[in-house]
């Protein structure tokens, strides 16, 4: 299922990906930010193919009428998405299963188009419109096509930046300058497009790497439910306090950390909503289940659940750390004493009972 995502160099575009010198396997991963593409052809003659007429509707706010230059801006943006999605979809459609390339473009276009239509984008700055035709646009397309063995090859970001920029013309402020070049804000505008894009596609990629490494665990779905929705529920929480922790601890440390907060607080959880947990959720699956966190697409990919933000300059932990049994053993032998320690203030209410009882 992953044949494509997992080929060598694949997601190489993904922030997780990127590091200096790798502790663990003595290998150099190359850091920065790939270079983002020229302006492409497009944007100097858009509308040159001929796509299907918008869908009908015009504004999605409720009770409102699109005027006839809102209809306009809407068919150029409509026009321009099918041009630009279809020329990407050409080159990843070899890995779609069962759509046509005509209802593959169809379905990616509705979700950016569906983001633009509404009138309240163009009474905003362009900086917080643009952020929310990004973030509209995605929470659609993720939900729906996620699972796409296309989802991390296809790049939407010069068809999200034409809708944005789109919007951005019609309001009057995508000032134009004079001369040759693009214009003035186009830079800008596609930098906020570039950075929610991979936002959101990090966190399209860690969902699905907890979600392969707990089905990888664990084989009752109703356990996988409840572990995958732990895991997640947790992961930025761990995250967070290991980074508040403002004392100067090496880049290892941090990341046992992170591990050890992501561990208990998320098999925490699970222990306390499974029924017959000691018999599922135990030291060997525990285990196993974190040891396929730290490689959720196999040894031979280098995407972690582990954020790159802890492991950039020292690399992915190997699956076989000898941290994780440490603390699977720790964590396990701290629920166990709970459960045999009585609950605070017991001791205390049963001695005033006796005091209070007559003789």
């Amino acid at each position: 299922m992953l044949r494509q995502m997992l080929s060598d160099g694949m997601l190489k575009h993904r922030r997780c990906a990127r590091g200096g010198d790798l502790l663990w396997q003595g290998e150099v991963l190359g850091a920065g930010r790939p270079a983002v593409r020229p302006r492409p052809r497009w944007a100097e003659g858009l509308l040159a193919m001929q796509p299907p007429p918008p869908p009908p509707g015009g504004s999605a706010v409720t009770g409102a009428t699109a005027t006839p230059d809102f209809d306009r801006l809407l068919e150029r943006v409509h026009g321009n998405l099918y041009q630009i999605v279809g020329e990407e979809a050409s080159r990843v459609f070899h890995l779609e299963r069962a759509w046509s390339k005509t209802e593959l473009v169809k379905r990616v276009v509705r979700y950016i188009y569906n983001a633009a239509k509404s009138q309240e984008l163009i009474m905003l700055p362009w900086e917080e419109a643009t952020a929310k035709l990004v973030e509209h646009a995605m929470q659609g397309y993720c939900g729906a096509c996620s699972d796409r063995h296309w989802f991390f090859e296809l790049d939407l970001t010069q068809a999200l930046c034409s809708a944005a920029w789109e919007l951005a013309r019609a309001t009057g402020q995508a000032a134009q300058r004079s001369g040759p070049g693009p214009p003035a804000r186009y830079r800008q505008l596609q930098d906020v497009v570039v950075r929610i894009y991979e936002d959101k596609l990090d966190e399209a990629l860690l969902a699905k790497g907890i979600w392969d490494a707990t089905r990888a665990t664990f084989l009752d779905p109703a356990l996988q439910s409840k572990v995958n929705r732990a895991l997640t529920k947790t992961h930025a929480k761990a995250l967070e306090e290991s980074l508040m922790d403002s004392r100067p601890l090496e880049d290892l440390k941090r990341v046992e950390q992170f591990t050890r907060r992501w561990m208990d607080s998320s098999m925490r959880q699970v222990w306390s909503v499974v029924e017959g947990a000691e018999s599922n959720i135990n030291e060997g699956s525990i285990l196993r289940l974190f040891q396929n966190l730290i490689a959720p697409f196999g040894d031979h990919h280098h995407y972690s659940c582990i954020p790159p933000v802890l492991i950039q300059h020292i690399g992915r932990p190997p699956t076989d750390w000898q941290f994780l049994a440490e603390s699977v053993q720790q964590v396990v032998s701290t629920w166990r004493q709970e459960l045999l320690r009585p609950p605070l203030g017991v001791s205390k209410r049963r001695r005033v009972r006796a005091s209070a009882a007559p003789a």
